[in-house]
């Protein structure tokens, strides 16, 4: 009974002193995590590394783990206040992260001088942003791990005295381990049965109205919309096809998965294209064309209807999409 009120009483303390938990943490921690990432994806291209692929799978991925996180808040009551601060602080996020995808372009289509590389990662650091994701920054899961398998093992001791557990706690984790890597790899693989030229269909449909928003110079929040869709479509498919970030954002091998690739490469730099246009016009640099907004809106909703594929993923492969983005005509700097 001692032993039990005592066990109760560690545990209060480890959760309420030494480890306090907060309701909000999860949330916080993924939006401080967007942050962080944002601040590694300005630093690699100051330093001229571009890997386009890894940053926008990485990041894009991390707002809309956040993202779902902060939506699972409870609107009403007393977290009606940390939902919004959450949610404002993603907008944040999204703008820094279009900001970054259109210098990243501009980098790697223009180049980059030595005065505007010392210019980027001083700018995310020093805001008020990166303040935010310092403050929000995750707990060291190691020393998680330490002190709740240390508890185990003295728990364990105390009410069942025997030698080895230390070791049978090792091996227990180590036996899990390679169970759950069988049963991922055999019991439950992931089907290479997906259809792959349905999910690259769906990022070009999506792509292309991202174009046809920007240059018809909708509103910003449905252009915010319609560019979260096309990214979202563009990473999944992807992952569709193994290009995993860890991986360098290539892993599939083969004819198929070389066009593929050659394709969703091209659509990042119509993406990022389409994104720098976007804000020269909000600088008033350029007036946009709905017509041909318009052209592309509707070749999308033929695609969706039906239409044949082949033909408009070869114009984006060539770049002649993003050719005549480029073409417009810029006041205050010459054209591509």
């Amino acid at each position: 009974m001692l032993l039990r009120l005592g066990g109760g009483l560690w545990a209060a303390f480890l959760c309420l002193v030494v480890w306090t938990q907060h309701p909000y943490a999860p949330a916080r921690r993924a939006v401080g995590a967007c942050y962080r990432l944002l601040s590694v994806m300005a630093g690699e291209i100051a330093a001229g590394r571009l890997q386009e692929t890894v940053h926008r799978q990485n990041v894009r991925t991390a707002i809309e783990r956040a993202r779902g996180l902060a939506l699972q808040i409870d609107a009403g009551h007393a977290s009606y206040g940390m939902r919004g601060r959450l949610i404002a602080s993603l907008a944040g996020a999204e703008r820094l992260f279009t900001a970054m995808l259109a210098v990243e372009h501009l980098v790697e289509t223009r180049g980059l001088d030595f005065e505007a590389r010392g210019t980027l990662a001083p700018f995310l650091p020093g805001s008020a942003q990166m303040l935010a994701a310092i403050a929000m920054r995750a707990v060291n899961y190691t020393m998680l791990v330490v002190f709740i398998s240390a508890q185990f093992i003295v728990v364990t001791e105390m009410l069942m005295p025997s030698q080895g557990i230390a070791w049978m706690r090792v091996l227990d984790n180590t036996l899990g381990s390679v169970i759950g890597l069988l049963c991922a790899f055999t019991v439950c693989p992931q089907r290479r049965g997906q259809d792959m030229d349905g999910l690259l269909q769906t990022a070009v449909i999506g792509n292309l109205r991202y174009v046809s928003a920007v240059l018809k110079r909708e509103d910003p929040v449905t252009t915010d919309r319609v560019q979260r869709q096309a990214g979202i479509d563009t990473t999944r498919a992807e992952f569709a096809r193994g290009s995993l970030p860890v991986l360098g954002g290539v892993s599939a091998v083969g004819e198929r998965a070389t066009q593929a690739h050659a394709l969703l490469r091209a659509l990042r730099r119509l993406s990022g294209e389409a994104t720098l246009l976007r804000f020269d016009i909000s600088a008033g640099l350029c007036e946009g064309d709905a017509q041909a907004g318009e052209r592309w809106s509707a070749t999308a909703t033929a695609l969706e209807a039906g239409a044949p594929f082949a033909d408009i993923a070869q114009k984006i492969e060539n770049g002649d999409v993003m050719a005549e983005i480029a073409a417009l005509e810029r006041a205050g700097r010459k054209t591509v």
